[in-house]
Parts: structure tokens; sequence; C-alpha cells
């Protein structure tokens, strides 16, 4: 039997693939800007979880002996890089999205990277620009 970590990779992977094929329709520029940034950040969000998972988890089962190999000629733990660097797009589009919702009469006073800060009157520190 293979291994758990192998086994939970499939379904994570699997249940992945349905999310991304769930959003990828969504992705029209007939949406709203908000709606359009949260499905991209969704529909990629979801690819990344997806190649993460096949490369660290199910590549050293289905690779066996080789996966020290091919692991070390891809730059080992910094072959991370190539997931988390797509991960920031999806950060941006989600922040993005948060700072549409801020009503128009506020927005001017905040940047998307800082939208998580909003309602500022919650926060200890005033944030606003």
């Amino acid at each position: 039997m293979p291994p758990i970590n192998f086994l939970s990779s499939v379904a994570v992977a699997i249940a992945f693939a349905f999310v991304a094929r769930g959003f990828w329709p969504l992705m029209r520029p007939r949406f709203t800007d908000f709606s359009f940034h949260m499905m991209r950040g969704v529909f990629l969000f979801a690819v990344v979880v997806i190649a993460r998972s096949v490369y660290w988890d199910m590549m050293q089962v289905l690779t066996m002996e080789n996966w020290p190999t091919i692991r070390d000629a891809l730059g080992g733990q910094k072959f991370s890089t190539i997931f988390n660097l797509p991960l920031l797009f999806c950060a941006y589009d989600f922040l993005y999205a948060r700072w549409l919702l801020i009503p128009e009469s506020e927005r001017s006073h905040w940047r998307w990277w800082n939208a998580w800060m909003h309602p500022s009157r919650l926060c200890i520190i005033r944030w606003r620009k």
C-alpha cells in the first residue's frame, strides 16, 4: 500500500482539480472586478496546490529510488520557490478583491497591499495612507 502522504496528496490533487475546473468558466470579463480577482486567485491557488502535491508527495513514490537524484537535480528544497511565487499572485488577487470591497468614498485612502487592515477603526494602529 502506498504511504499516507501519497494517498492524501492524490485526494488533495483531485479535490483541487475539481476546484480549478469549477472556477475556470467563471473567469470572464463580464463579472465585476471583485469576482474576477477572486476567481483568478482561487484558480491559481488550486493549480499551485495540485503541482506542489504532485511534486513533493506523489513524485517520491512514483520515481522511487530515483527521487533523490531528481530532487537534487531540481535544486532540492529551493524548488519550492516555483510554487511560492505564483502564491504571491494569488495573494495579490485576493487583496485587490478585498480593496474593491472598501466603499468608494474611502477607497482612495487605501491600497491593495493594506486593504486587509480595513476598517481601521477595528485596528490598534491607524494604517490609512
